[in-house]
């Protein structure tokens, strides 16, 4: 195993970590995403564009 995969494993742990502790709700349907999102997100999200470029 290479330094730079040590490292990758190491940010992915603490990323990992951090999702775990936030308190970011897993939401699986896609309308209550949009709904999250247009509430609490960026005021640049744009729903419609972002489920096109996902499913492209």
């Amino acid at each position: 195993m290479t330094d730079r995969d040590k490292t990758r494993e190491e940010l992915s742990a603490k990323l990992a970590e951090a999702v775990r502790e936030s308190n970011i709700p897993e939401i699986s349907d896609p309308e209550e995403v949009k709904r999250y999102l247009l509430e609490n997100g960026d005021d640049h999200y744009d729903g419609d564009h972002n489920l096109k470029s996902s499913n492209e």
